[in-house]
C-alpha cells in the first residue's frame, strides 16, 4: 500500500507543478499583451506631441518671417500682395 501513497503523492505534485506552470505562462502573457497596449499608447501619445510641436514651430516660424518681412518693408500677405 505504501508504494501507491508514494505515487499518488508523485502525481499530485507534479498536477501542482504543471498548474502552476501554466498559471506563470498565463500570467507573462497577459503582462506581455499589458506591455505591448502601454507601448502603443506611449506611441500615439509621442506621435500628437511631435505633430503638434511641428505645428507650433511652422506656426512661430511664420510669424518670424512676417515679422522680419514688415522690417524690411516687404508685403506680408502672401505671394499676390501688391508690391510697395
Amino acid at each position: 500500500m505504501r508504494p501507491a501513497l508514494i505515487v499518488f503523492a508523485a502525481l499530485t505534485f507534479v498536477s501542482s507543478a504543471h498548474a502552476d506552470v501554466e498559471q506563470a505562462v498565463h500570467s507573462a502573457a497577459s503582462a506581455t499583451v499589458r506591455g505591448v497596449e502601454k507601448a502603443e499608447k506611449a506611441v500615439v501619445h509621442a506621435a500628437k506631441v511631435a505633430a503638434s510641436g511641428v505645428e507650433y514651430g511652422v506656426k512661430k516660424a511664420g510669424e518670424a518671417v512676417n515679422t522680419a518681412a514688415r522690417k524690411v518693408g516687404l508685403p506680408t500677405e502672401g505671394a499676390s500682395a501688391p508690391a510697395k
